[in-house]
């Protein structure tokens, strides 16, 4: 289970510059048994974690000048240092940010990416390694899907822009959000790219879907290569709001490999969700 890194930001404290100067020297206070699992048991409350057994208290460090200190804990099975603070007393925790008034700056941020620094950069160099690993899958899918491994599926609407990318919307006629996108954003990716290749992409998992393949199949078998983008558009625009009786299809051979074709793409399970947009390299785009 994941849990936040900074545990609560509800109780920020301001405090002046001199105030929250960073201590370097580990406090020699020791927490009882007790202390530690109320503690712990106020944090895990406080954090939504259910118990309060799986919180490790690592440290106390001193802060310069001030009645308070540092204290590291962690979730077992996660690397992450957190930080709250307990007075010297250690009569009473603080779970929250500390502000530099002076600076505006946030100091529990800045000490928790200073702590956890290493951490942190094996964590943003896995997630940049996974995200190349996902756009080489993506861009070798695209390839695959202009070159018809599935089929002929996908549509070009011609672009404005000669020198500009080649795009790749993945759409779903019955999806709220796609109908959205194709009516105030397609319009201008249009604009500003060499082509754009359009690939029905029905979910017709989903509640109120169970049109989407009919949809998607009128409209690819109305699409015709010398349509201009606003015919397109205007295509786009009946196929996911006009009524079925308006939308005639035959449920012929074509249709039949039309939807196991779709099928066999979104085997690849490489879309999460629709619209999706990419360059033909597999870059995500808007």
């Amino acid at each position: 289970m994941k849990y936040k890194l900074i545990i609560l930001t509800t109780m920020s404290m301001l405090l002046s510059s001199t105030l929250v100067a960073k201590s370097i020297s580990t406090s020699q206070l020791q927490l009882s048994v007790d202390k530690k699992q109320r503690i712990k048991a106020i944090i895990a409350q406080q954090a939504n974690i259910t118990n309060p057994d799986n919180l490790v208290i690592n440290s106390i460090h001193n802060i310069k000048n001030s009645s308070l200190q540092e204290l590291y804990f962690s979730v077992k099975g996660n690397k992450t240092q957190n930080i709250i603070y307990i007075t010297n007393d250690l009569k009473q925790i603080i779970l929250g940010n500390m502000i530099n008034i002076d600076e505006l700056t946030n100091e529990t941020l800045n000490r928790f990416n200073e702590v956890n620094k290493d951490i942190l950069k094996e964590r943003k160099l896995a997630k940049l390694k996974k995200t190349q690993e996902k756009q080489k899958k993506l861009k070798i899918f695209i390839s695959d899907i202009l070159n018809k491994k599935y089929g002929d599926l996908a549509m070009k609407i011609p672009g404005d822009n000669p020198n500009g990318e080649e795009i790749v919307l993945f759409t779903d006629p019955n999806c709220p959000y796609c109908k959205r996108y194709e009516k105030t954003k397609l319009p201008l990716v249009i604009k500003n790219s060499k082509s754009v290749r359009v690939v029905m992409f029905p979910i017709e998992s989903l509640q109120g879907h169970d049109t989407s393949f009919d949809r998607s199949f009128w409209l690819k078998k109305n699409v015709k290569p010398t349509d201009t983008s606003s015919i397109i558009l205007e295509k786009m625009h009946s196929s996911s709001n006009d009524e079925m009786k308006n939308l005639p299809i035959i449920k012929n051979k074509s249709y039949i490999d039309f939807v196991n074709n779709t099928n066999k793409m979104k085997s690849q399970e490489l879309i999460q969700g629709t619209p999706s947009v990419f360059n033909i390299n597999g870059e995500v785009r808007r």
